[in-house]
Protein backbone atom coordinates (compact mmCIF):
# COMPACT_ATOMS: atom_id res chain seq x y z
CA UNK A 1 0.00 0.00 0.00
CA UNK A 2 0.81 3.69 -0.05
CA UNK A 3 0.25 6.37 2.57
CA UNK A 4 -0.73 8.86 -0.13
CA UNK A 5 -4.33 9.02 -1.34
CA UNK A 6 -3.80 11.71 -3.96
CA UNK A 7 -1.11 13.02 -6.28
CA UNK A 8 1.42 14.98 -4.16
CA UNK A 9 2.11 18.59 -5.13
CA UNK A 10 5.35 20.56 -4.97
CA UNK A 11 7.48 19.02 -7.72
CA UNK A 12 9.30 22.25 -8.64
CA UNK A 13 9.87 23.29 -5.02
CA UNK A 14 11.23 19.85 -4.15
CA UNK A 15 13.43 19.87 -7.22
CA UNK A 16 15.01 23.17 -6.22
CA UNK A 17 15.50 21.93 -2.66
CA UNK A 18 17.22 18.72 -3.74
CA UNK A 19 19.44 20.60 -6.17
CA UNK A 20 20.46 22.78 -3.24
CA UNK A 21 21.71 19.72 -1.37
CA UNK A 22 23.44 17.90 -4.24
CA UNK A 23 25.19 18.92 -7.49
CA UNK A 24 22.16 18.20 -9.69
CA UNK A 25 21.09 19.89 -12.91
CA UNK A 26 17.42 20.90 -12.74
CA UNK A 27 17.33 21.13 -16.53
CA UNK A 28 17.70 17.35 -16.88
CA UNK A 29 15.26 14.48 -16.45
CA UNK A 30 15.87 12.88 -13.06
CA UNK A 31 15.63 9.10 -13.18
CA UNK A 32 15.91 7.30 -9.86
CA UNK A 33 16.31 4.03 -8.01
CA UNK A 34 15.76 3.99 -4.24
CA UNK A 35 16.28 1.28 -1.66
CA UNK A 36 18.53 -0.22 0.99
CA UNK A 37 21.67 -0.61 -1.07
CA UNK A 38 23.20 -3.22 1.22
CA UNK A 39 20.38 -5.60 0.20
CA UNK A 40 21.60 -8.05 -2.44
CA UNK A 41 18.61 -7.72 -4.85
CA UNK A 42 19.08 -3.92 -4.81
CA UNK A 43 22.82 -4.30 -5.36
CA UNK A 44 22.03 -6.48 -8.36
CA UNK A 45 19.61 -3.81 -9.62
CA UNK A 46 22.32 -1.14 -9.24
CA UNK A 47 24.68 -3.29 -11.29
CA UNK A 48 21.98 -3.65 -13.96
CA UNK A 49 21.67 0.14 -14.06
CA UNK A 50 25.43 0.60 -14.40
CA UNK A 51 26.24 -2.20 -16.81
CA UNK A 52 23.04 -2.70 -18.81
CA UNK A 53 20.92 0.46 -18.80
CA UNK A 54 23.43 3.33 -18.76
CA UNK A 55 25.49 2.12 -21.78
CA UNK A 56 22.32 1.63 -23.83
CA UNK A 57 20.79 4.93 -22.75
CA UNK A 58 23.96 6.77 -23.71
CA UNK A 59 23.49 5.53 -27.27
CA UNK A 60 19.88 6.74 -27.38
CA UNK A 61 20.01 10.07 -25.56
CA UNK A 62 22.12 13.16 -25.36
CA UNK A 63 23.27 14.57 -22.04
CA UNK A 64 19.70 15.37 -20.95
CA UNK A 65 19.22 13.03 -18.00
CA UNK A 66 20.68 12.19 -14.62
CA UNK A 67 20.26 8.85 -12.87
CA UNK A 68 20.07 9.10 -9.09
CA UNK A 69 20.64 6.13 -6.80
CA UNK A 70 19.66 6.67 -3.17
CA UNK A 71 19.85 4.46 -0.11
CA UNK A 72 22.40 3.46 2.48
CA UNK A 73 25.11 0.88 2.12
CA UNK A 74 26.05 0.75 -1.56
CA UNK A 75 29.32 -1.23 -1.78
CA UNK A 76 32.41 0.92 -2.18
CA UNK A 77 33.35 -0.74 -5.46
CA UNK A 78 30.05 0.35 -7.03
CA UNK A 79 30.41 3.83 -5.59
CA UNK A 80 33.79 4.12 -7.27
CA UNK A 81 32.36 2.95 -10.60
CA UNK A 82 29.53 5.48 -10.34
CA UNK A 83 32.01 8.25 -9.56
CA UNK A 84 33.70 7.81 -12.95
CA UNK A 85 30.50 7.16 -14.93
CA UNK A 86 28.70 10.05 -16.57
CA UNK A 87 25.07 10.96 -15.86
CA UNK A 88 24.75 8.88 -12.69
CA UNK A 89 25.02 10.02 -9.07
CA UNK A 90 24.92 8.12 -5.77
CA UNK A 91 23.21 10.23 -3.11
CA UNK A 92 23.63 7.81 -0.22
CA UNK A 93 21.20 7.67 2.69
CA UNK A 94 18.41 10.26 2.68
CA UNK A 95 16.93 11.02 6.13
CA UNK A 96 13.59 11.80 4.48
CA UNK A 97 12.48 10.75 1.01
CA UNK A 98 9.37 12.89 0.44
CA UNK A 99 11.36 15.73 -1.16
CA UNK A 100 13.37 13.25 -3.23
CA UNK A 101 10.29 11.44 -4.54
CA UNK A 102 8.49 14.67 -5.37
CA UNK A 103 11.56 16.02 -7.17
CA UNK A 104 12.32 13.05 -9.41
CA UNK A 105 10.64 12.29 -12.73
CA UNK A 106 10.96 8.59 -13.58
CA UNK A 107 11.54 5.54 -11.40
CA UNK A 108 13.45 2.58 -12.84
CA UNK A 109 13.06 -0.82 -11.21
CA UNK A 110 15.46 -3.26 -12.89
CA UNK A 111 15.10 -5.92 -10.20
CA UNK A 112 15.34 -9.62 -10.96
CA UNK A 113 15.36 -11.10 -7.44
CA UNK A 114 13.82 -10.44 -4.03
CA UNK A 115 10.52 -11.55 -2.57
CA UNK A 116 7.01 -10.16 -2.71
CA UNK A 117 5.51 -7.00 -4.13
CA UNK A 118 8.10 -4.24 -4.36
CA UNK A 119 7.20 -1.49 -1.88
CA UNK A 120 9.37 1.01 -3.74
CA UNK A 121 7.30 0.42 -6.88
CA UNK A 122 3.96 1.09 -5.18
CA UNK A 123 5.52 4.12 -3.49
CA UNK A 124 6.69 5.56 -6.82
CA UNK A 125 3.28 5.09 -8.42
CA UNK A 126 1.68 6.69 -5.36
CA UNK A 127 3.77 9.77 -6.12
CA UNK A 128 2.43 9.60 -9.70
CA UNK A 129 5.84 8.81 -11.18
CA UNK A 130 6.36 7.05 -14.46
CA UNK A 131 7.88 3.67 -13.66
CA UNK A 132 9.89 1.47 -16.00
CA UNK A 133 10.18 -2.01 -14.56
CA UNK A 134 11.21 -5.54 -15.32
CA UNK A 135 8.39 -8.07 -15.17
CA UNK A 136 9.78 -9.32 -11.87
CA UNK A 137 10.00 -5.82 -10.42
CA UNK A 138 6.32 -5.22 -11.15
CA UNK A 139 5.13 -8.50 -9.61
CA UNK A 140 1.93 -8.05 -7.61
CA UNK A 141 1.05 -4.69 -9.16
CA UNK A 142 -2.23 -4.45 -11.06
CA UNK A 143 -1.38 -2.71 -14.36
CA UNK A 144 -5.02 -1.85 -15.06
CA UNK A 145 -5.14 0.66 -12.18
CA UNK A 146 -1.82 2.31 -13.08
CA UNK A 147 -2.91 4.02 -16.30
CA UNK A 148 0.05 5.03 -18.46
CA UNK A 149 2.42 5.36 -15.47
CA UNK A 150 3.60 1.75 -15.51
CA UNK A 151 5.75 0.32 -18.33
CA UNK A 152 6.96 -3.27 -18.07
CA UNK A 153 9.82 -4.86 -20.03
CA UNK A 154 10.57 -8.60 -20.04
CA UNK A 155 13.17 -9.71 -17.51
CA UNK A 156 16.74 -9.35 -18.85
CA UNK A 157 15.56 -7.62 -22.04
CA UNK A 158 17.59 -4.49 -21.43
CA UNK A 159 17.10 -3.19 -24.97
CA UNK A 160 13.33 -3.13 -24.42
CA UNK A 161 13.76 -1.67 -20.94
CA UNK A 162 15.94 1.17 -22.19
CA UNK A 163 13.71 1.85 -25.19
CA UNK A 164 10.73 2.26 -22.85
CA UNK A 165 12.77 4.55 -20.62
CA UNK A 166 13.92 6.74 -23.51
CA UNK A 167 10.36 6.98 -24.83
CA UNK A 168 9.03 7.96 -21.40
CA UNK A 169 11.55 10.79 -21.20
CA UNK A 170 9.90 12.38 -24.24
CA UNK A 171 6.37 12.23 -22.81
CA UNK A 172 4.66 14.60 -20.37
CA UNK A 173 4.44 13.26 -16.84
CA UNK A 174 1.16 11.31 -16.68
CA UNK A 175 -1.22 11.53 -13.72
CA UNK A 176 -1.84 8.26 -11.92
CA UNK A 177 -5.59 7.47 -12.15
CA UNK A 178 -7.84 7.54 -9.05
CA UNK A 179 -8.27 3.77 -9.40
CA UNK A 180 -4.70 3.37 -8.17
CA UNK A 181 -5.49 5.00 -4.82
CA UNK A 182 -8.77 3.10 -4.62
CA UNK A 183 -6.67 -0.06 -4.75
CA UNK A 184 -3.42 0.78 -2.95
CA UNK A 185 -4.13 3.57 -0.43
CA UNK A 186 -3.69 2.07 3.05
CA UNK A 187 -6.93 3.62 4.27
CA UNK A 188 -8.89 1.84 1.55
CA UNK A 189 -7.01 -1.41 2.16
CA UNK A 190 -7.92 -1.23 5.86
CA UNK A 191 -11.60 -0.73 4.98
CA UNK A 192 -11.51 -3.79 2.74
CA UNK A 193 -9.90 -5.86 5.49
CA UNK A 194 -12.57 -4.79 7.99
CA UNK A 195 -15.31 -5.60 5.48
CA UNK A 196 -13.88 -9.08 4.87
CA UNK A 197 -13.59 -9.69 8.62
CA UNK A 198 -17.20 -8.62 9.14
CA UNK A 199 -18.38 -10.87 6.30
CA UNK A 200 -16.40 -13.79 7.72
CA UNK A 201 -17.80 -13.22 11.20
CA UNK A 202 -21.33 -13.12 9.76
CA UNK A 203 -20.80 -16.42 7.93
CA UNK A 204 -19.35 -18.06 11.04
CA UNK A 205 -22.38 -17.03 13.10
CA UNK A 206 -24.79 -18.67 10.66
Amino acid sequence: GTITNHIPEGHDTARAALAGQFPLDTGKTWIYFLGAMNYSPNIEAAKNILHEIVPRLEMLRKDDYQILIAGKGLPESLQQTIAVTGNITYLGFLPEVDTFLKACDIMINPMLTGGGIKTKAVEALGYSKTMISTTYGAAGIIPEVCGSNLHIAPDNDWDAFTDKLAAAMDQPQPAIPPAFYDTYYWGNIAKKVVRIMQQTAHVNRR
